[in-house]
């Protein structure tokens, strides 16, 4: 392979890791926690052990990941940890039973022995790190040569909806950077991901308040999009006053991400939607389909993608995962040249930044997993261009070009549609009133310690809940309505049961020890409700800022 010439570009992978708070300890058994079981066991897992593998094999793995609050409590938690581990012996008794059935189909077998062994590799993966998430970026971020890792929004809240609301945004940034250091101790973050690449004009003066040097932001919020080799979305923005601005360029994803064209729909993957549970007949698998009398994914699919057919061809693993390959060498030669392209005909030295959600990973597009890692072996290959991460960027290009970005985001149409539709518009009002109770009360109670702390800290964790935009983003996709209604209610009800009693004087004991044993997030020390009573920022409108 002819190696680049032209200049160093600087290429920088970022995983989004990001999961909405599920968690009912009440229930043996509740359905979306599966949500955050199926992405540990398919995409968080076998990621780790993929990084891990360049790792031992001295390959650069520099990439960056997002670790989002939400899920770094899910993956701490001992409950979740144990259910985790049911879940996976739940799926590997499920391939014994299909081992049995499938042992005289010579189509079928070799397709549940692979699942057997990828299930047991991510269960080897798990107990390796002591069933630690944690423990495990840690280890690939050690000595900061390989992951870095970078917080984001208390519980991904689109920011720029509450632009006029600062105690959001500030408690949002703030509440953030308090977990992800009370979880992750030691780690001192230099950026932080904006959730959506959500923006609007002076946003960073939140981050540079908390001592951040780095965002990112959507290719939009600059001159928009203009093509694979425009130069403005590669190179390093900054605002007066230092702080760096990295866009990402969805364009470079194309082949990835496309819906119609992307690597994810050649027709030797697998099919996502062909699950075994709507293929065979109940009394072949039983309980494992079931869920309150609903079939419900088992995670064992067997057909290929084929194209837009129902007649669909077998799924083979190894043809699969070796055209995987064969895309991420396309992909990293197509880096390459556009690299190439802009370091030769317009003398910058690019710095190319690629954003992504982990789960699409291994989950969405099953052989995923295995394109990264041929990615990061490819790219090896090439002298003159280095996978970096973004604090490493720092200082390092001398060129800065200073803007003042717009309002924008990754989301459709790189605008607010997705978290302010017709769908879900109607609860923007509503979380602002919950928003304007919860800084009365946090100005209202001196923080002491004891019950009252208590009882104010939960408040605060129910209106973070409650904004959560996993919630409007769903009502927005008409997908799991009911259970994002659901959610919003719940959290309103909590906060509105806790209000009435501090109004009271009375406290509903066992009520109150239940609700903190179940939305038990942000239990770190430097969590407070107190974060709702953070002062204002000059207005952005006041020209007390850029002026």
């Amino acid at each position: 392979m002819s190696n680049m010439t032209g200049g160093n570009a600087r290429i920088q992978f970022v995983f989004n890791a990001h999961l909405p708070f599920v968690r009912f300890p009440q229930y043996e058994d509740f359905l979306e926690e599966r949500w955050f079981f199926e992405a540990m066991l398919e995409s968080y897992l076998p990621m780790v052990d993929m990084l891990d593998g360049l790792k031992k094999d001295n390959i650069p793995y520099h990439c960056s990941w997002v670790v989002s609050p939400t899920l770094v409590s899910m993956a701490d938690d001992e409950l979740l940890k144990k259910r985790f581990l049911k879940y996976v012996q739940r799926q590997l008794s499920l391939v014994e039973k299909e081992k049995k059935r499938c042992g005289d189909q010579e189509e079928y077998y070799p397709i549940v022995c692979f699942y057997e062994e990828r299930f047991q590799k991510s269960l080897q993966t798990f107990n390796r790190f002591d069933g630690s998430l944690l423990q495990a970026w840690s280890s690939l971020a050690q000595g900061g040569e390989g992951l870095e890792l970078i917080p984001t929004a208390a519980t991904g809240v689109f920011l720029p909806l509450y632009r006029s609301c600062p105690q959001v945004v500030r408690t949002q940034i703030s509440c953030g950077l308090a977990n992800f250091r009370d979880k992750l101790a030691g780690y001192n973050p230099k950026g932080f991901w904006l959730p959506f690449c959500g923006y609007f004009p002076d946003l960073e003066y939140y981050l540079q308040e908390e001592g951040l040097q780095y965002t990112f932001l959507s290719t939009s919020a600059l001159s928009g999009e203009q093509g694979m080799a425009d130069p403005n979305s590669y190179k390093i923005f900054q605002n007066k006053e230092g702080f760096e601005f990295f866009p990402v360029s969805r364009l470079l994803l194309e082949r990835v991400l496309d819906q119609q064209m992307g690597y994810s729909t050649h027709p030797v993957y697998r099919d996502f939607y062909r699950d075994i549970a709507f293929e065979l007949p109940l009394e072949d698998i039983g309980d494992y389909a079931l869920h309150h009398g609903e079939r419900v994914p088992t995670g064992l699919k067997y057909l290929a993608s084929t194209g837009k057919t129902q007649q669909k061809d077998i799924y083979r693993p190894q043809r699969a995962h070796e055209q995987a390959r064969e895309h991420a060498q396309d992909f990293v030669e197509n880096l390459v040249n556009v690299a190439k392209e802009l370091s030769v005909t317009n003398n910058v030295t690019p710095v190319m930044t690629c954003a992504l959600d982990v789960e699409f990973f291994g989950h969405w597009w099953f052989e995923g997993v295995t394109f990264w890692d041929q990615a990061f072996r490819s790219l090896h290959n090439f002298k003159n261009m280095t996978a970096c991460v973004p604090s490493s960027s720092l200082g390092i290009i001398k060129t800065r070009t200073e803007i003042a970005p717009s309002f924008a985001s990754w989301g459709e149409d790189n605008y607010a549609q997705v978290w302010l539709s017709d769908k879900n518009d109607w609860l923007v009002r509503h979380f602002y009133v919950l928003v304007e109770r919860m800084t009365e009360l946090a100005q209202r109670f001196d923080e002491r310690a004891g019950l009252r702390k208590r009882i104010l800290d939960q408040a605060a964790r129910e209106v973070l809940l409650a904004l959560s935009s996993d919630w409007p983003m769903l009502l927005h996709n008409g997908s799991n309505e009911k259970f994002a209604l659901d959610q919003i209610r719940r959290h309103f009800a909590n906060f509105y049961k806790i209000c009435d009693g501090l109004s009271s004087n009375e406290v509903y004991v066992d009520w109150f020890i239940g609700l903190e044993k179940q939305d038990n997030i942000f239990l770190g020390k430097n969590f407070t409700y107190k974060a709702f009573t953070l002062e204002k920022l000059p207005s952005p409108d006041s020209g007390e800022r850029r002026n």
